[in-house]
């Protein structure tokens, strides 16, 4: 295996050693611009520099042609060095089996202000340490409470990471493109034969809708498109693929059964102190971080396939036909690779789904 040799560093900024290792395969973003401040930086000068390495691996003997380049988006959970962990992790497999990763680390503070959310109203919330089906009903009743709490807290947070995962895409106020247009754009030009592949974790997938649009526009094929744990609202997600149609291609989603989601716990993130909210992130998005709630999301079983108990009532019809007829469904719980993991944020280092996605880029 070849590791395309190390670029430039941003002026200014000596990077980490991490960083320095995974340089060139990721583009760091914040507010929907270049990130040239934070810890981990990209300025426009990374964009050259990313394409000379992807041209130099693409010329490699033996390397495959089209080049596979896979454009990761991570969820909103994911801190900065949660997220280049993720990019040092899946490196070497990924190069090793000819693809080329490069990560949008998009820095949304989401994790940080989660916890908040989650801590501020846990007073007299009730502990719901019954079982059985009353404890199951003391849970709902907690749940209920802590979604009507965190909603005026979540909401304006979770509003904020869509628009910049807008904005990272399409550009803000006057600007015509973001960095991640901007960076499709170099790619395009450096001339490259180049396969590309998408996969969004929880509110990557969210960027990854908007970032449908630069191959639309430009008659660029998407060979497979992988969503795990989507965050999307089900409406933004059919208008995506709907406009894309003529350029996607296998579309597969990875997401938990709804018993699988009502058993995350999401309120065991790291420095909440214990478990608060029941579900997953995905019921706590829903049912209070949306504008009008509940909204329906994709990463949800039972809002495109069926509820725990096998019912269908709030499902989008319209979405759930189109993943029939076009894509791929597979309802699964990843394994906890670390203790204070959750489900939810557990798929992108579960080994059995990125063993599937790397076998699904390669053909």
């Amino acid at each position: 295996m070849e590791t395309p040799p190390p670029g430039p560093p941003v002026p200014g900024a000596s990077p980490p050693p991490d960083e320095a290792a995974v340089r060139g395969h990721y583009l760091a973003t914040a507010n929907g611009d270049f990130d040239t401040r934070g810890p981990i930086r990209s300025g426009p000068e990374d964009l050259d520099d990313i394409a000379g390495r992807v041209a130099r691996f693409a010329g490699r003997g033996g390397a495959p042609r089209p080049l596979p380049v896979l454009l990761w988006a991570h969820g909103g959970l994911v801190g900065e060095q949660g997220a280049l962990g993720r990019v040092r992790g899946l490196l070497e497999p990924m190069l090793a089996a000819g693809i080329y990763p490069i990560h949008f680390i998009w820095h949304t503070g989401f994790l940080e202000e989660v916890r908040d959310v989650l801590v501020s109203p846990r007073g007299g919330l009730p502990a719901a340490r019954a079982t059985g089906w009353l404890g199951e009903r003391l849970r709902s009743v907690r749940d209920g409470l802590l979604e009507r709490a965190a909603a005026p807290l979540g909401r304006p947070v979770w509003s904020e990471m869509k628009a910049d995962a807008r904005d990272t895409c399409h550009g803000r106020g006057t600007v015509a493109a973001g960095p991640a247009f901007r960076l499709l754009d170099r790619l395009r030009d450096a001339g490259v034969p180049v396969a590309y592949h998408l996969v969004g974790h929880s509110a990557g997938s969210i960027l990854h809708c908007h970032l449908l649009d630069w191959f639309v526009r430009n008659g660029v094929p998407v060979q497979t498109c992988s969503f795990l744990a989507p965050a999307v609202r089900t409406d933004q997600f059919r208008r995506a693929v709907e406009a894309a149609a003529h350029v996607l291609g296998a579309f597969h989603l990875h997401a938990m059964p709804d018993r699988d989601e009502r058993d995350d716990r999401c309120g065991q993130l790291p420095g909440t102190g214990g478990p608060v909210y029941g579900k997953s992130l995905l019921y706590l998005v829903a049912y209070a971080f949306e504008t009008d709630t509940p909204a329906r999301l994709l990463g949800l079983a039972r809002h495109v396939e069926a509820d725990h108990r096998g019912r269908a009532r709030d499902v989008d019809p319209e979405v759930r036909a189109w993943l029939r007829a076009r894509g791929q469904c597979h309802w699964h719980r990843p394994r906890l690779e670390r203790p204070e993991a959750t489900l939810h944020g557990s798929f992108d280092d579960d080994p059995a789904t990125i063993a599937a996605l790397i076998e699904r880029v390669r053909g």
